[in-house]
């Protein structure tokens, strides 16, 4: 029984060694972000993140002349959305028969997908969407109670969603077909008026 569990301690070490975190289009490596010209126009904005402000990091680069929640109807908004999902590989199917067969004594280490996404929409339809991914990995006890919820991110997760607002901005600078579009918005609207007005 001894060597049988004496053959466990290197996976054991290995697995609490995961490094966790593997950024597919790692914004963290974009260069900061420093908005010139026009600010492009008052938008509608909504997200789903929660633990990450994403609101309050695009208006610290002052990109955007107004985020406004409560502009159910104006002509421009970007949706910023984020999800979670468990990666379908071997190595949750081979951690979990492995714990199982130790009576939950070695943790079950999953592979997840957390992904956040920019989608910029005018009268409606879909113009562009800006969609970052990192995969990181979940160690949990099967007796230390119910798994995270869904809602909440892991510090990594939380960095990451952050830092995707660069690599955002850094995009729809670079896009044209965006550049007329707000350029035409400024040409029916008023540059001083509210979106929600």
């Amino acid at each position: 029984m001894k060597r049988s569990v004496l053959r466990f301690i290197p996976l054991l070490i290995a697995l609490f060694t995961v490094s966790g975190v593997q950024a597919e289009n790692d914004p963290q490596q974009v260069q900061p972000y420093q908005h010139q010209g026009k600010k492009y126009p008052p938008v509608y904005f909504i997200t789903n993140i929660k633990g990450a402000d994403i609101k309050q990091t695009l208006e610290e680069h002052q990109a955007f002349a107004e985020l406004d929640e409560d502009a159910i109807g104006a002509p421009l908004a970007v949706i910023a959305w984020s999800g979670l999902r468990m990666k379908q590989d071997a190595t949750g199917f081979s951690s979990l028969m492995l714990s199982a067969s130790t009576l939950g004594i070695i943790p079950i280490v999953s592979n997840k997908e957390y992904k956040v996404g920019y989608f910029v929409y005018a009268g409606g339809e879909l113009v562009d969407k800006y969609i970052y991914s990192m995969t990181s990995a979940d160690v949990e006890n099967i007796w230390a109670g119910p798994p995270r919820d869904s809602d909440e991110l892991k510090p990594a997760e939380q960095v990451f969603a952050e830092s995707t607002v660069t690599q955002f901005l850094h995009e729809i600078a670079a896009n044209e077909e965006l550049a007329e579009l707000f350029e035409e918005y400024y040409l029916y609207a008023p540059e001083n008026k509210s979106v929600s007005e």
